[in-house]
């Protein structure tokens, strides 16, 4: 069962409720968004990002439902490129990106470590990585994850501190910011004082 496929008519209503966008709110606030910046959003869905971007910068959308992506391409008109591709084999260049988000995506795929590698090859050396998850530690995030699993959609959640050791190996510093009691952004980047946002500490 496709269960991104079958919710896309109702995602954006079902994210509102959660009042998820305030959460992504949060999450963007926590890096330095630049002019000329290229941002790429994996795990893209509906394009909801896109809505707490400036409309100055390139965005590449990048999603494995074709459906997601239909409902994103409504909000970013020609601002954005959309790219069907799963995260672990992304179709883009060496370093073309300045920012890379993940939102509330990393859990759902099939190859974690994969994916996180394909990060950090697209992501110049000034830029930074931003991804928002959920700490398995809470039972909120069990209680998720075991609801996701009926629907058919297993995952696999990572605790910050595991998260942060991928990109440690990558060379990378990384930042952990709670934003909740269950819910984390992790931050990784070459340099972290050129991207951290003045804001978000």
């Amino acid at each position: 069962m496709d269960l991104f496929r079958l919710a896309a008519p109702f995602y954006d209503g079902l994210m509102k409720v959660a009042g998820h966008q305030k959460t992504i709110k949060k999450a963007v606030e926590q890096v330095r968004i630049k002019p000329d910046d290229v941002i790429c959003d994996i795990g893209a869905g509906t394009g909801q990002l896109s809505r707490l971007l400036p409309a100055e910068n390139k965005l590449i959308l990048v999603d494995s439902s074709d459906r997601m992506l239909k409902k994103a391409r409504k909000k970013v008109a020609n601002q954005a490129k959309i790219v069907i591709s799963r995260a672990q084999n992304l179709s883009l260049e060496d370093n073309s990106c300045d920012l890379v988000f993940c939102i509330d995506a990393l859990h759902h795929f099939e190859r974690t470590g994969s994916a996180l590698a394909e990060m950090k090859r697209i992501v110049r050396n000034n830029g930074a990585i931003v991804i928002l998850e959920f700490d398995p530690a809470n039972l909120k995030t069990r209680i998720m994850q075991w609801l996701e699993e009926l629907a058919g959609e297993p995952g696999c959640f990572y605790s910050p501190d595991k998260l942060a050791a991928f990109f440690k190996k990558f060379g990378c510093n990384t930042e952990i910011v709670k934003l909740s009691s269950w819910q984390y952004v992790l931050l990784a980047s070459d340099d972290l004082t050129e991207r951290r946002s003045i804001d978000g500490f």
